[in-house]
């Protein structure tokens, strides 16, 4: 629990002492370039978010994307003060409106390890083109309790102690891990920057492929909510190519990629159509580090536990990366972040809400919170999946009391 201390109201946490709880905590405080480029524009005092914002600025071109002072504030408030990053206070002040200003400041842990890291990560995302923000997903910024950073740190961890394939069960228990459905989207999410390789029966990339099995085709379309028509185009179309992924007759067929993956969960189930990656279902998926993402962890999270562990050595080398960006830098790393930091955007929703309806099929009826809760997103984003799932008449919302329940539609 944070302190608040009478009468200049600062509250502070610590910074925690476990290992991989401090590698949790710097990993969240840097997730972005934008909180990296906030970590390291603070004053050597206390700093009100008009304070970073202008010394932001200061670091970067004319038309650079940048954050508000308002988010500034935010990260500083509800990311780094509860992870023991900075600590902050609360003083009375003629110019705010409310009559007070709240400031903050690097806690001793923030400056020995919060700002090597941002200046560390920083570096790779200019060199790279790859955001941590890509590597380390959404994190919501009002909860400290978010284990995506620490669970993505474990996947890559293990898997890079692996030369063979590993089924994504044995995976969660080597990392301890019980939320299937939110250990599949983190590996999706790795997958799409080829740190990892990925295959799921239930979550099928373009890459894997599908055959008729043969069986009788009577009343096909039958528990399904597609016209009959569709079914029996998309099964003769695979039947025509021998093989066939979601991806090869979504550009065949004059229907949406989300109702293609619809079809084909439908045939699978039913028995009409068999993935061939898999001769059964003892195994129903197989995940492996790539050269990528191997090279990532040894040469950026591995230091991370290693300086954290107490190895000076690395931390100075890390903290040689402190001071090395100019205007261009710093407008190059905030625009790479910028470009990917919206979930909801064309190129992942189909994806976003393909993942919430196969939690659905385990779990149902769901709420904002449980889809919150199992992919690291905020409750505003659930209920924009939820919504746009209701739109689709993939879900149905149950009742008019809050917190409203999600089923699958039947």
């Amino acid at each position: 629990m944070g302190t608040w201390n009478a009468p200049s109201l600062a509250r502070q946490y610590p910074f925690p002492t476990e290992v991989y709880a401090r590698i949790d905590a710097c990993l969240s405080v840097n997730s972005s370039e934008s909180k990296q480029a906030t970590l390291l524009n603070f004053g050597p005092g206390y700093s009100t978010g008009n304070d970073i914002s202008k010394n932001l600025d200061l670091g970067l071109n004319k038309f650079a994307w940048r954050p508000s002072a308002p988010t500034l504030r935010t990260y500083c408030s509800s990311s780094f003060v509860p992870r023991g990053i900075a600590s902050e206070r609360t003083r009375i002040s003629k110019r705010s409106k409310n009559g007070y200003a709240m400031e903050w400041k690097l806690t001793p842990a923030g400056e020995k390890y919060a700002v090597p890291m941002a200046a560390f990560f920083m570096d790779y995302a200019i060199n790279s083109g790859i955001s941590l923000h890509q590597v380390l997903g959404s994190i919501s910024t009002n909860s400290k309790d978010r284990d995506g950073p620490i669970t993505r740190f474990k996947i890559l961890e293990e898997l890079s102690k692996l030369d063979d394939p590993i089924s994504e069960a044995e995976l969660l228990g080597l990392i301890g891990n019980g939320n299937t459905t939110g250990v599949m989207y983190h590996l999706q999410n790795l997958s799409e920057i080829d740190f990892v390789d990925f295959y799921s029966v239930l979550y099928e990339k373009a890459r894997v492929k599908y055959r008729t099995t043969g069986k009788e085709r009577v009343d096909v379309s039958e528990g399904s909510s597609c016209s009959e028509r569709s079914v029996l185009n998309i099964l003769s179309l695979i039947d025509s190519n021998k093989e066939a992924s979601i991806s090869d007759v979504s550009e065949e067929v004059s229907l949406a990629h989300d109702t293609v993956r619809r079809i084909f969960s439908y045939l699978k189930v039913s028995g009409y159509i068999e993935p061939i990656r898999w001769d059964g279902v003892e195994k129903m998926s197989e995940v492996e580090i790539t050269n990528k993402g191997r090279d990532f962890f040894n040469e950026k999270f591995l230091p991370v536990k290693e300086v954290l562990s107490g190895d000076e050595k690395k931390l100075k080398k890390m903290r040689s990366f402190v001071g090395t960006f100019d205007n261009d830098d710093y407008s190059t790393a905030l625009r790479i972040y910028s470009e990917v930091s919206n979930i909801l955007n064309s190129k992942n929703i189909d994806e976003s809400l393909s993942l919430v309806e196969i939690m659905m099929r385990k779990k149902s009826p769901v709420t904002h919170l449980d889809v919150a809760n199992a992919f690291g997103v905020g409750r505003d984003t659930a209920g924009k999946y939820l919504r746009l799932m209701m739109e689709k008449e993939i879900v149905v919302r149950d009742g008019s009391v809050m917190p409203y329940k999600y089923s699958l539609a039947k």
